[in-house]
């Protein structure tokens, strides 16, 4: 309130959108700007967030509620129990608790490809798993 910031709903959701556009203002990166946000969050949530600026990346994290990313070869489905992926989904990926990504679209000869890049915070190093 106090940075001018004027709420359309009545959601705790539409502070995260704010944070990250005063992020990405920030840094001009929307992965920067994603990462940036979700470290600035105090609890639990399972989100999704889609730009306007690529369209064609979904970025999600999680932390303390639960987020299965699912893939059947050609689109990706998220859900917060594998139950929602049943029938859909040839392959899961169960997040842990700080874990957070993007999937994209990039071209591939004659269909789309789509990537998923988790980052696994590990002791030592961050693992990028692709999919």
């Amino acid at each position: 309130m106090s940075e001018g910031v004027r709420f359309l709903s009545q959601t705790d959701t539409e502070v995260i959108v704010h944070q990250y556009e005063k992020n990405f203002k920030e840094i001009g990166n929307e992965f920067g700007a994603f990462k940036k946000t979700i470290k600035e969050l105090k609890g639990a949530y399972a989100l999704l967030l889609i730009t306007k600026s690529d369209d064609k990346k979904i970025f999600f994290a999680k932390n303390g509620s639960p987020l299965i990313v699912g893939d059947d070869g050609g689109e990706i489905y998220f859900g917060s129990s594998d139950a929602a992926l049943l029938g859909k989904a040839e392959e899961v990926i169960y997040l842990n608790d700080g874990e957070y990504g993007y999937t994209t679209q990039q071209p591939n000869h004659q269909k789309l490809l789509v990537c998923i890049i988790i980052i696994r915070i590990l002791p030592q190093t961050p693992i990028v798993e692709f999919i």
